[in-house]
């Protein structure tokens, strides 16, 4: 009997662990901005490429760069 409970209170909780992640992700997504832009503060180069890759991905958005020509 004691045995029984265990598994009971077991699966009750991996059940309640299950249903919760879906419901936390769908509220992040409701609150979460959509982003506008790529913004790179000035730095090293590697910042810069990174940044130019990241945009391949995501021609929907402005890439905008801050950089003195030092940083290139």
């Amino acid at each position: 009997m004691k045995f029984n409970r265990v598994w009971l209170v077991c699966l009750v909780a991996v059940l309640l662990l299950i249903s919760f992640i879906p419901v936390r992700i769908a509220v992040t997504f409701r609150q979460a901005p959509t982003p506008q832009a790529i913004f790179v503060l000035g730095g090293d180069f590697a910042r810069t490429k990174f940044a130019g890759k990241f945009w391949l991905s995501r021609r929907d958005l402005d890439i905008w760069v801050s950089a003195s020509i030092l940083d290139i």
